[in-house]
């Protein structure tokens, strides 16, 4: 009997463990419910959000850090060259009623001795400190008509000093400066809406118009910058900046007897201008005109010290038109520079080893 009660209790004892959620027997492994996948898809939500804004914060401080860019160089060389140009013919202004006022010591139209500060200079004249004077004679001392002919002198210069006008000239000027300041704290956008409104009160302000013209080039605005150029060149034609600055525009078209025709209108001034000599060496080679393009890219180097491109297209141009000590003298000057491409040195090489 024993015997069966053993076997009856570990038989209920079997039983109990097999019922659902009863204890499992020694040496069984049990599943584990994978945890649930709300909370997972939210802070990887949240990741994404958090590298976003990063994202978004680098980029807002990229854009305001100021970065100095070719237009402003270019705005800079403009500016000192119109420091250097004598002034404008300003239109004559009529005669004012006023009775005559004596002329200051020195009428001047002045530029500041320094156009790149954060502001443009203000050239209203300051009041000179006046010692005081022992006190005037009581108005009664003096006739009615004599201290009317006074206030009437005293009221007509003020209108006078007050209501001289702005020439379209000193306007498009201001704005210029102010341009110019603007391209120095990295405001690139902000200067090249000075430069334009500049042009547009006085399209004869050279300065403004390269500067502008700079700001389009760096943006790959091509038909803006030609526009503009050709425009300036019909106001100042011979303008050797311009008609060289345009005749790049169109070298990169590919429109080189446009360009050839350009460089030909400012070819009086371009006589002692290196770029100009540059610019015109390649139009030319580019036509097949090699003994013209030779003499163009010597007369280049002899004003100013060239880079290895340079010599590597004389050294083309020699060659072509049969002069070949002097091209074998111009490859040597290229890859003493030591500045070409891989693929330019492997052919001023073997051009090299051509030509020996």
């Amino acid at each position: 009997m024993s015997l069966i009660n053993e076997m009856l209790r570990d038989l209920d004892r079997r039983q109990a463990l097999a019922v659902p959620g009863g204890p499992l027997p020694p040496g069984h492994v049990s599943a584990v419910a994978p945890p649930p996948q709300g909370r997972q898809w939210f802070w990887t939500l949240v990741a994404c959000l958090m590298v976003l804004a990063l994202a978004w914060v680098g980029w807002v401080a990229y854009q305001i850090h100021a970065r100095p860019m070719l237009a402003t160089e270019v705005a800079f060389k403009a500016a000192e060259e119109r420091k250097a140009r004598p002034p404008e013919p300003q239109p004559i202004a009529k005669p004012s009623v006023a009775p005559p006022q004596p002329a200051p010591e020195a009428a001047k139209e002045s530029e500041p001795p320094e156009l790149f500060k954060l502001a443009p200079l203000i050239e209203t004249p300051i009041a000179e400190s006046v010692k005081p004077k022992a006190p005037a004679p009581a108005p009664t001392a003096l006739p009615p008509q004599q201290k009317a002919r006074i206030a009437s002198n005293t009221s007509a210069s003020a209108v006078t000093r007050r209501d001289i006008p702005r020439t379209p000239a000193e306007q498009a000027e201001s704005q210029f400066r102010q341009g110019v300041a603007f391209l120095n704290q990295g405001r690139v956008s902000d200067a090249q809406e000075q430069f334009a409104g500049a042009i547009t009160r006085y399209a004869g302000h050279q300065a403004a118009r390269q500067a502008l013209v700079a700001i389009y080039i760096e943006r790959g605005r091509l038909e803006e910058a030609k526009l503009l150029l050709e425009e300036g060149l019909s106001i100042t034609p011979g303008n050797v900046q311009f008609a060289t600055v345009l005749a790049r525009i169109l070298v990169e078209r590919r429109d080189y007897a446009s360009a050839e025709n350009v460089l030909a209108s400012a070819r009086g001034g371009g006589d002692t201008d290196a770029d100009y000599q540059l610019v015109l060496g390649a139009v030319l080679q580019h036509q097949g005109k090699h003994p013209q393009a030779t003499a163009a890219f010597e007369k280049a180097a002899s004003l100013k010290a060239q880079p290895a491109t340079t010599w590597l297209a004389m050294a083309i141009s020699f060659e072509a038109s049969g002069r070949k000590a002097e091209a074998l003298e111009a490859y040597r000057k290229s890859l003493a520079a030591n500045t070409l491409s891989q693929e330019a040195r492997g052919y001023a090489e073997a051009r090299i080893r051509g030509l020996r």
